[in-house]
């Protein structure tokens, strides 16, 4: 090789190498677009999800959550419950994150809020149909500024987010927030009236004395207490009172799937008392109490956070299951669950020969991966008072 054919060479070569440089470097700077907008789809989405969820808690399956067009059937949200618990929760998560969402047609941070009515298709091809105030629909976009991108004319990309929630009844429910005492759908429901009218006021105390509670529900010789499965005797009733029982799986009647609920004679005042002193002094209760605290109510109710449309955590939340009102003919008998309530323990009085626990019904929605309760909400819609959220699409 003559030295002017070394020369050209590797002039050639040293080109070649600087123009794989640039594409190298043209390829990375647009895999960091992409990266950036797949994030800020995964972003998009995230908000959506946790607005719906949101929201959805205070559907009521009535059509007081929105005003619908009646030459569009388009709805507009009013600034309800509903609306506001997801704007809250949008909001929330904007203060915390890079990648602020934006309302899907202004551009404004927060998302866009609507109520769907008619048929809806889900995210697996099914489809569903839901009147005014049994679903939930946000919609956000996240603006994404590119880099590399801009030298084919691309400067900036809108990535979207959608989700839909629907209020559907809760049909089965695993936790192990259970507690070992029933209440009739008639001491929720006024089953006379056509249609049954709620009586159960949320957030009202309700002071039961277990002795005479409830009086007649399950028959002679019962007093409200119940058994899970294989559940039975003193020790598993005060084990499940204390929250130490592990979890079960409840179904409503003519559901497969859950474990029998039993009838479970006797007052069993006793373990009653040792299950609550041991469940409302557990460690990081927040309003650990060995008797009563009148505090304890209003505390939580100012712990809600509408950012995240949550309350604190605590042991003082039970699920209850609700029971069909009749002749059960006493003894240990199998119950007719037909739903379930969430109950806040107030307080209890274990001074006399009696106890007396002072309870409140709240709201609580069911996700399908936890149970939430909140101390706001409406009036029951249903026998059911813990209502099932879904995510659809």
């Amino acid at each position: 090789m003559s030295k002017r054919q070394a020369i050209t060479t590797g002039g050639m070569a040293i080109a070649f190498l600087a123009i794989a440089i640039v594409a190298l470097i043209g390829i990375a700077a647009l895999a960091i677009d992409v990266g950036r907008l797949y994030l800020a789809g995964q972003r998009a989405q995230d908000v959506c999800d946790a607005a719906a969820l949101a929201g959805a808690a205070y559907l009521t399956g009535e059509s007081g959550c929105a005003v619908v067009d009646s030459s569009s059937g388009e709805s507009t949200p009013y600034d309800g419950e509903a609306a506001r618990a997801a704007k809250d929760a949008a909001k929330g998560n904007n203060e915390s994150h890079k990648l602020v969402a934006l309302h899907a047609d202004t551009g404004s941070p927060g998302v866009k809020v609507t109520f769907p009515v008619g048929t809806i298709t889900c995210a697996d091809g099914r489809t569903i149909t839901v009147k005014l105030g049994e679903a939930i629909q946000v919609d956000c976009k996240i603006h994404v500024e590119h880099g590399f991108a801009r030298i084919f004319g691309f400067s900036a990309t809108d990535v979207g987010g959608h989700a839909t929630a629907v209020l559907q009844q809760t049909k089965v429910l695993d936790s192990d927030r259970f507690a070992p005492w029933v209440v009739g759908d008639t001491t929720i429901w006024n089953v006379g009236a056509s249609p049954p009218t709620p009586i159960v006021s949320l957030g009202t105390p309700i002071t039961l004395v277990v002795s005479d509670w409830p009086s007649g529900i399950l028959g002679p010789g019962n007093y409200g207490a119940i058994a899970f499965d294989t559940d039975q005797g003193g020790d598993d009733y005060r084990d499940r009172i204390a929250g130490v029982a592990p979890p079960v799986s409840v179904t409503v009647e003519g559901e497969s799937g859950g474990v029998d609920v039993w009838s479970e004679p006797g007052e069993k005042i006793g373990a009653f008392k040792s299950g609550l002193r041991d469940r409302l002094t557990k460690p990081g209760e927040p309003w650990p109490s060995p008797s009563t605290d009148s505090q304890a109510w209003d505390e939580w109710v100012a712990s809600y956070d509408p950012d995240t449309g949550r309350a604190a955590d605590t042991w003082r939340l039970m699920i209850v299951p609700v029971i069909r009102d009749k002749d059960y003919g006493g003894g240990r008998s199998q119950l007719e669950v037909v739903g379930f309530a969430a109950m806040f323990i107030d307080s209890y009085d274990a001074s006399g020969s009696d106890l007396r626990l002072t309870g409140r019904f709240v709201t609580a929605v069911s996700s399908g991966e936890d149970i939430v309760c909140l101390p706001v909400g409406q009036t029951p819609s249903q026998t059911n008072l813990i209502s099932g959220v879904r995510l659809v699409k």
